[in-house]
């Protein structure tokens, strides 16, 4: 059974892109048949910086530049100010008291709309039906993740997974002490894997017992299993087993 990884990326591989892909990447390319790399925060015609293992086939799926995009997805966005999209409910409730959040959530949702969109009409011809399993796999627990979960509903992803490292963890990393659509990502993703050294208490996530590749290019053999709330002891979905990788 042939095997395809779709992988979300920020930048990688141009500058400045993820540089802890660049060891990662020949172990996902010996794992699977086909990587299908989609880097979602840099510019039309931009420059590979990085070579690619021969299996990777890079889609730069941008039509504008990203300052330029993310000012239009600002002004898409600000219909959230004064009527909420349809999202879980905890997702709704964090923004329901505050006009900035609200205005931040609309960005999210837009830019997350307008990255979708334009992926799938760059891999419109990639033949996903050659591939008995298809994974998702999101660098970051943010706007790929976003697009992640979109995608699901179109592309035959048999799993979804994401990774988080900082400030996709921690609402205090953001300005507003907020990060969006938790709740719904929660629920859209198969697992999330952290690092150890960026959990701490409060975090909720959910995992799925599948081996990632870690940046030695082991299988990932030292996870720990805890059991996490949200800080108000209600966590945003079915809260349980956390995989985290122990360096």
């Amino acid at each position: 059974m042939k095997r395809c990884l779709v992988l979300l990326t920020t930048a990688y591989p141009y500058n400045p892109g993820e540089p802890y892909l660049e060891t990662e990447m020949p172990y996902l390319a010996a794992r699977f048949d086909r990587i299908l790399l989609l880097p979602i925060g840099i510019a039309p015609g931009a420059k590979v910086s990085v070579p690619l293992p021969e299996n990777v086939t890079l889609c730069n799926s941008a039509v504008l530049p990203p300052k330029k995009a993310r000012l239009l997805d600002c002004l898409h966005g600000l219909s959230a100010v004064f009527r909420l999209p349809k999202l879980p409910e905890r997702d709704l409730a964090e923004v329901k008291h505050s006009l900035p959040k609200r205005a931040f959530l609309g960005y999210f949702l837009a830019r997350t709309r307008r990255h979708t969109r334009e992926i799938l009409d760059a891999v419109r011809d990639f033949d996903f039906s050659a591939y008995g399993e298809v994974v998702l796999y999101s660098y970051w627990f943010f706007v790929a993740a976003a697009v992640g979960a979109e995608l699901r509903k179109t592309l035959p992803a048999t799993k979804f997974i994401s990774r988080a490292h900082g400030y996709d963890l921690y609402p205090y990393a953001n300005a507003l002490d907020y990060l969006p659509c938790r709740t719904m990502l929660l629920q859209a993703v198969d697992g999330v894997y952290a690092h150890l050294s960026h959990l701490v208490n409060g975090d909720a996530f959910v995992a799925i017992e599948t081996t990632v590749e870690n940046h030695t290019g082991e299988d990932v053999h030292r996870w720990v299993s805890l059991t996490a709330a949200a800080e108000d002891g209600k966590a945003p979905t079915a809260t349980g087993n956390i995989r985290v990788f122990v360096p």
